[in-house]
């Protein structure tokens, strides 16, 4: 967590997640290049300074370790490592980044295979991965209900990125429908 401490808060949280899929290295690297940018130009560059003087960065450096230490020794490995889903060594795991609890299993993206790679999990937020990242969120960026129902009041202060490395694109909320977010 990074912020001035010496200027008091509640400041908006900027929280960070990197490196849900673990063949993306190259997020966790970007994520703290930020961190390290954001502190060794504290106070020489306006920005810098005032990202942290007004707002709380939180960093999520490995959000799929098990994952990434598959990846590590060579195997192109995407999901993290639970096997009771799939009965191949090779292909068994869960898409954290597709266990998210809201609107799960819906509006396809998601694989109810145990081997594709793809695979949400057998329940919402069933990995403890996921699970550990979305308590995180819930305990510091408010919950103003569902969007689709109300839209999010204009003073609502926090954000949340998944940062990947894969596919050359920039998503917002929500990849199940081509609406604009509310």
């Amino acid at each position: 967590r990074l912020t001035n401490s010496a200027i008091p808060g509640p400041k908006p949280k900027l929280i960070i997640n990197a490196a849900i899929h673990a063949r993306e290295y190259t997020t966790a690297e970007l994520v703290t290049r930020f961190a390290e940018y954001l502190v060794n130009n504290y106070g020489t560059n306006a920005d810098a300074t005032w990202f942290l003087d007004h707002q709380e960065v939180h960093l999520v450096l490995q959000a799929n370790p098990d994952g990434r230490k598959h990846a590590e020794v060579g195997q192109f490995w995407r999901k993290n490592t639970d096997s009771v889903n799939c009965g191949d060594p090779n292909s068994w795991g869960t898409d954290l980044n597709r266990n998210y609890p809201y609107n799960w299993g819906c509006c396809g993206g998601g694989s109810g295979n145990g081997c594709s790679e793809t695979y949400r999990g057998p329940d919402p937020a069933s990995e403890p991965e996921t699970e550990a990242v979305r308590d995180y969120l819930i305990a510091n960026i408010p919950d103003y209900g569902d969007p689709q129902q109300a839209p999010i009041p204009p003073d609502a202060a926090g954000m949340f990125l998944d940062i990947h490395s894969s596919g050359q694109l920039v998503l917002w909320p929500w990849g199940y429908t081509n609406q604009v977010a509310p």
